[in-house]
């Protein structure tokens, strides 16, 4: 699915998709035009990463995150 429709399905915005592929959290392939091409996995990573965040209190990780986390406590 392109990031359009990501985001809709989501609730995320353009931006914050573009955001979390910079994190290294999404890892969309590539359409023949060069277009991104999202996963049902993506999706679903999106949404978890939404409902982390909207999460009170707030986890450490979701608000200092720079690469993808492999050990947490």
């Amino acid at each position: 699915m392109q990031i359009s429709e990501l985001a809709r399905r989501t609730g995320a915005s353009t931006k914050a998709v573009r955001y979390y592929e910079d994190l290294g959290l999404l890892e969309p392939s590539r359409l023949s035009n060069g277009y991104r091409d999202y996963s049902e996995e993506d999706a679903q990573i999106v949404s978890e990463v939404r409902a982390l965040a909207a999460a009170e209190p707030r986890p450490r990780w979701i608000l200092v995150a720079a690469e993808p986390i492999t050990d947490v406590d």
